[in-house]
């Protein structure tokens, strides 16, 4: 046999075990798909597991709302008052609470420098803060639970840095 006739033949071979190696996988993935329902125990498990994901989506969504409620009673006392007083203080550390769990159930965790173009009085930062929290209620709101959201990462960022700026800056 010709070295060019042993290395087609060998070529052959390989071409003919991986297109056998796929189609078998191929196969096990389509009678995975078609196997029955499991035991009773484990359809009520999945249930339960659905309906679990289910309500800490729903409690998302709440924080989020809150966020925004609060932002806006911080943007209304330090219009009124120009600066932040002790009940101001304890809504944005429940702010900064509440966007942190926001930001860890959408799978983000911490950013440096989340804060671009840094407001430069108290005011203006509080307006971003009433003006992100909004727009971060309405996104976690229409964003499925099984989604991971850069956006809800980056606007919970934003307030978490928000509300640091504000405290710092009363």
């Amino acid at each position: 046999m010709k070295p060019r006739d042993l290395l087609f033949s060998c070529c052959l071979l390989f071409a003919f075990a991986v297109t056998t190696g796929a189609q078998s996988r191929a196969d096990d993935a389509e009678q995975e798909r078609t196997l029955p329902m499991g035991s009773p125990a484990a359809e009520a498990m999945a249930r339960q597991l659905i309906e679990h994901e289910k309500k800490e989506h729903r409690e998302n969504i709440e924080r989020a709302q809150e966020v925004a409620r609060l932002s806006q009673e911080i943007q209304r006392d330090i219009e009124k008052k120009a600066r932040l007083d002790a009940e101001g203080a304890r809504r944005l550390e429940r702010i900064e609470k509440l966007a942190r769990r926001i930001r860890s159930e959408a799978g983000g965790s911490d950013m440096p420098d989340a804060l671009k173009d840094a407001p430069t009085t108290i005011e203006q930062a509080a307006h971003r803060l009433s003006r992100i929290a909004k727009e971060l209620s309405a996104e976690v709101e229409k964003t499925p639970r099984q989604v991971i959201s850069a956006s809800i990462i980056e606007k919970s960022n934003e307030i978490i840095e928000l509300a640091r700026l504000i405290r710092r800056m009363s």
